[in-house]
């Protein structure tokens, strides 16, 4: 209160009015509840430059260190696995014969997954394993199981080898071993108990003739299965994405990723996003009503979305697991505590198939070297095309001016439009010639010749 007669008071004889610094010393005060002062400020900023540097020279250790401290924490995971990408590193899925407890560096821009990231196995059973490993590598899925203690490799833990591609160096797809399930186990069992009563029958040199076991191979599963049959294994797509078929596209879109839904300083936005269908929860409120939670992913992260009932009801046949989506959303972010609160309300939802529909497009009209005069008099013909095809796509006029330079005019938003054939054949009429316009998708020039790359 002290300061602020001070502040009010300097802020007045500069010329200020009091309600004006009488506000803005309040708005002061307030961003001081959250400001850090100069002791936090020097140590967060010693860490961040410490880990700036660790990040810039030793990336692949840097990055392998912040995938070991989150191994267990699948939100966590799917972000840094995202950085890492963005950094040119390939995480590979886990392998019975490389892969330690924790993520393993293979070379200077490739990690392997760790043991310890497959869901639903214990680490005493990842221990048993990487101790029968220390006698020496695994030489097929029959060895494994007669190797690795069998209080410890059970079913569920060789479904989540199987799924997760820890055995597909051995040679065959995983729908190989996962139909064979029952008899490897039986045959690593019987292996192990004739070892402990000395008989070795099985495996063991003392008989003559040796019987074995091949796993028959059959072929792999469909992308689709395999994807899902990982991620429930990992808890998030790894070497494939459901979405990647749109990745091309993606880059020349308005939709944003999920991890940048927090700009960090908006309270509200209205944004697009596409994400894959992980969980749909039905939620029943106090009121008596309910809604839909919609868990989804992208390649950087994961988010709730609630549906009202309205919209639900619109759109049900679209909302199945693993199915990928458009969202149309308002994002609302809370920052009253340390950790921001984000609310996510659709508004819209479409098939990620209808992906196309959100390529930033604009129409490009060449004029040619002309005349002030025959420029006004092609511009009128082509304005009430325009008008009759109203969109959201930004349209430019280039020509060249009476120097030979090129000149490039963006229209008056009143007069963009839609991509659609029919606008095509009416600007053919106006400008006498399908050369006289093309369509930019993406970063490519697009005419009735072929689609031309723009540097």
């Amino acid at each position: 209160e002290e300061m602020k007669v001070q502040f009010v008071r300097g802020a007045s004889e500069k010329g200020h009015k009091e309600k004006f610094s009488s506000d803005l010393f309040d708005m002061l005060a307030e961003f001081g509840k959250y400001g850090f002062n100069k002791s936090h400020s020097a140590a967060y900023g010693l860490i961040t430059y410490q880990t700036a540097w660790l990040k810039a020279h030793y990336p692949v250790e840097f990055m392998k260190a912040n995938l070991d401290a989150d191994i267990e924490n699948t939100e966590s995971l799917i972000g840094i696995i995202h950085s890492a990408r963005e950094l040119g590193m390939s995480i590979l899925p886990p392998d019975v014969n490389i892969s330690d407890k924790f993520f393993t560096i293979i070379d200077d821009n490739t990690i392997r997954y760790g043991l310890l990231g497959l869901k639903g196995v214990g680490q005493n059973a990842v221990e048993a394993l990487i101790q029968a490993w220390s006698k020496g590598p695994f030489k097929d899925s029959i060895d494994l199981a007669s190797r690795v203690d069998n209080r410890h490799f059970n079913k569920k833990f060789l479904e989540a080898l199987t799924c997760s591609g820890s055995l597909d160096s051995f040679g065959k797809s995983r729908a190989s071993y996962y139909q064979a399930f029952d008899d490897i186990l039986t045959w690593g069992s019987r292996a192990q108990k004739d070892k402990a009563s000395g008989q070795e029958s099985l495996f063991g040199e003392i008989e003559d003739e040796v019987v074995t076991f091949e796993v028959n191979d059959i072929d792999e599963w469909e992308d689709d299965q395999k994807m899902f049959l990982e991620k429930q294994t990992l808890g998030l797509y790894l070497t494939a994405h459901p979405l990647d078929k749109y990745i091309d596209l993606l880059p020349y879109t308005r939709i944003t990723e999920l991890a940048e839904i927090d700009d960090g300083t908006s309270s509200e936005r209205k944004l697009t996003l596409v994400g894959v269908i992980e969980k749909i929860k039905v939620i029943n409120t106090k009121r008596g009503t309910t809604f839909t939670v919609l868990t989804v992913s992208d390649m950087s992260n994961r988010a709730e979305v609630r549906v009202y009932n309205n919209l639900f009801n619109q759109v049900r046949h679209l909302l199945k697991e693993n199915s990928a989506i458009i969202i149309d959303c308002k994002v609302t972010i809370y920052r009253d505590s340390e950790t921001p609160t984000v609310n996510i309300i659709s508004n819209r939802i479409h098939p990620a198939s209808d992906i196309k529909n959100w390529v930033e497009k604009s129409l490009h009209i060449f004029l040619g070297k002309t005349t002030a005069a025959e420029i006004k008099q092609r511009v009128t013909a082509v304005k009430q095309v325009l008008r009759n095809n109203k969109g959201n796509s930004p349209v430019f006029l280039h020509y060249r001016n009476s120097d030979n330079e090129t000149q490039v005019v963006k229209v008056h938003p009143s007069f963009f439009v839609n991509y659609v054939p029919e606008l095509t054949e009416q600007l053919k009429d106006v400008l006498a010639s399908s050369k006289n316009f093309a369509w930019q998708i993406g970063n490519q020039l697009h005419t009735e010749e072929g689609a031309f790359q723009i540097a």
